[in-house]
């Protein structure tokens, strides 16, 4: 009996020193008087000599158990206060117990309130501030909350909303919206806006997102819808997310366009007829190039190094949604991919509406048709960047024999018809200083073809680019005359050409060698069905380039009241510029009245507008 007396004291005395070992918790996350949503993360550091039987965190009578972490050695979870009213200050209580019992618990206060949110109803990315702006705007949180707007020299600030129209400076750049509530908590927006005054467009185009392409009377938007300019009825690309800005375009069947997902390069896509199709692996380069019913893409095989050993150039017909391998390449050879920065990925190629296709291959160019028959094969190497229109082949070819220190690139023709082959000059010339990327022509600006018609530019006098056009059989005459850059726009099918030169577009029409001023350099300009076209943000404006423009008040019928003394005629393109007084019956294509413009017709006459 004595012996279990003295056992059952020795239990109970080493149950009391096991229960008065040390056990501590402290809250690690959120600190104290923190900004909480209404789900917000916590964590406990807890110490303790004996194994830990449970943390906890409770809050106005909300509990949840926190786990062990393993990776931070904390006991972490979420708490979820959203049923608790806003804009209090609540206590959170972590408690640590033991598995003798023992307990100890921290606090912190918290703040509950939601972070401040920004909606940009208006304006539009891609608006243009040459229009009053209709500023929208709403924000959400708890409380009064201040939005702040800047652009340029505008700044302003509302409560809680905005919605106002304003003018704003006549310049490109982020219309930004900040949000703040009482507790200095934030949230920005923005929308890309941009300027161009020029009196020339006429609006024949206003959607809801950024234009990446134009044609067939029809827009490809950004985010992947297709919208028809006439009838307004859009088509969505499903399962793509659309492609990227400069490699998206429109086809008679939909569109082609690849985005950088791929594992190495990118992926290109059709969108054809309502459906998807994917056409590349991602092991090349996304780059897609289409004409009429034919498109291009690449395809690589990757090596354990990671590295392409073989880019694959293939056609694609749009009609019959076949594709053919039409060439292997490894691009460039290594002698002419390190200084001009072309790699294997991206196998220089191009197709024409009638499928020939031409690429690069070691430094070669190949073309070849699209039923698979060779039909050019230089021997010589160190060529790149072909492009075609059926009847030429342009490419570059890079040659030491410039200046001393410099690489000159020269352009070269070949003839299809003719089977002839001739350099046309040198279109760029570079300081050279060793292997390394440099810069080097690009078909665009610096040549294009276009129905037989070739246009270039080619070195000046002190190294400055002049533009050249050849017409179609093959007489080259200089354009341009300046003491600095000139580069090509667009080359149109009839042999016009838009150059570019000081961020102003000169139009130069076939046979003239006068350049007329057509507007600042804004936009992608296109030529569709016989007239010209700017795409530009969301919006497509026609370029009136043979508008008549007044010049001062006056009547309509007066010749000084316009520029060059001429009064239009009935299929004339006017724009109104001052105010003009209509005393007799007038009729015109099309017109534009430009503030401060107006336009009086005086009782008993009319002005018809054709379109």
């Amino acid at each position: 009996m004595k012996r279990l007396l003295i056992c059952l004291l020795l239990f109970i005395a080493s149950f009391h020193v096991f229960s008065q070992q040390n056990i501590s918790v402290q809250i690690t996350s959120p600190s104290n008087n923190a900004l909480t949503d209404s789900i917000f993360f916590i964590s406990a550091s807890v110490n303790s000599t004996y194994e830990i039987a449970n943390v906890t965190a409770a809050i106005s009578g909300l509990t949840d158990t926190l786990l062990y972490n393993q990776n931070d050695a904390y006991f972490e979870g979420y708490l979820n206060v959203a049923s608790l009213p806003l804009g209090d200050t609540l206590e959170t209580i972590v408690t640590a117990k033991d598995v003798f019992n023992n307990s100890v618990s921290d606090t912190v206060s918290i703040i509950h309130v939601i972070s401040p949110t920004i909606s940009i109803l208006s304006p539009v990315a891609g608006s243009n501030t040459n229009d009053p702006i209709h500023i929208k705007a709403v924000s959400t949180g708890y409380g009064q909350r201040k939005i702040y707007v800047s652009f340029s020299n505008f700044e302003d600030s509302f409560i809680n909303s905005i919605d106002t129209i304003v003018n704003l400076a006549h310049a490109g750049g982020y219309l930004d919206f900040t949000v703040k509530d009482q507790w200095g908590q934030t949230a920005d927006a923005s929308s890309y806006l941009f300027y161009d005054g020029n009196p020339l467009l006429k609006e024949v185009y206003n959607g809801n997102g950024i234009i990446y392409d134009f044609n067939y009377n029809k827009v490809l938007i950004q985010d992947g819808e297709i919208v028809d300019i006439n009838t307004l009825q859009s088509t969505t690309i499903r399962g793509s997310g659309g492609g990227d800005e400069g490699n998206s375009f429109l086809t008679p069947y939909g569109a082609v366009f690849g985005n950088g997902t791929g594992t190495y390069g990118g992926i290109a896509y059709d969108w054809n007829n309502d459906s998807l199709y994917r056409l590349s692996s991602g092991n090349a380069s996304a780059v897609v190039h289409t004409a009429g019913k034919y498109a291009t893409w690449l395809d690589a095989d990757i090596p354990q190094d990671g590295d392409p050993l073989l880019t694959y150039v293939y056609l694609r017909n749009l009609e019959t949604r076949t594709n053919t391998l039409v060439g292997l390449s490894g691009g460039n050879d290594d002698v002419d991919t390190e200084p001009i920065g072309i790699n294997s990925y991206d196998a220089d190629n191009a197709v024409d509406s009638t499928g020939k296709v031409v690429y690069v291959s070691g430094g070669n160019i190949v073309g070849i048709t699209h039923d698979g028959v060779n039909n050019y094969n230089p021997s010589d190497s160190f060529y790149f960047q072909p492009i075609t229109d059926g009847y030429n082949i342009a490419f570059c070819k890079r040659s030491p024999n410039g200046p001393a220190g410099t690489l000159d690139f020269n352009l070269y023709l070949y003839n299809n018809l003719t089977s002839s082959l001739k350099m046309i000059g040198t279109i760029y010339e570079v300081p050279y200083e060793g292997i390394g990327f440099i810069n080097h022509p690009e078909p665009g600006p610096n040549y294009q073809l276009n129905n037989k018609y070739v246009a270039y530019t080619k070195v000046g006098t002190t190294g400055q680019w002049e533009v050249w056009l050849m017409d179609s059989t093959g007489n080259s005459k200089q354009l341009t005359f300046y003491s600095t850059n000139s580069t090509l726009d667009v080359l149109a099918p009839n042999g016009d050409l838009v150059y570019d030169y000081n961020n102003e577009r000169y139009l130069v029409t076939n046979g003239s060698t006068q350049p007329k001023d057509i507007g600042a350099v804004s936009g992608t300009l296109y030529y569709r069905d016989s007239s010209w076209y700017v795409a530009e943000g969301r919006y497509v404006y026609k370029l009136l380039v043979n508008a008549f423009i007044t010049v001062k008040d006056g009547d309509w019928n007066n010749p000084a009241t316009w520029k060059d003394n001429i009064v239009p005629s009935a299929t004339d393109d006017v724009i109104v510029e001052n105010n003009v007084t209509i005393s007799s019956n007038e009729t015109c294509n099309s017109l534009k009245v430009v503030s401060p413009g107006s336009v009086t017709v005086l009782t008993g006459f009319n002005l018809t507008v054709l379109h």
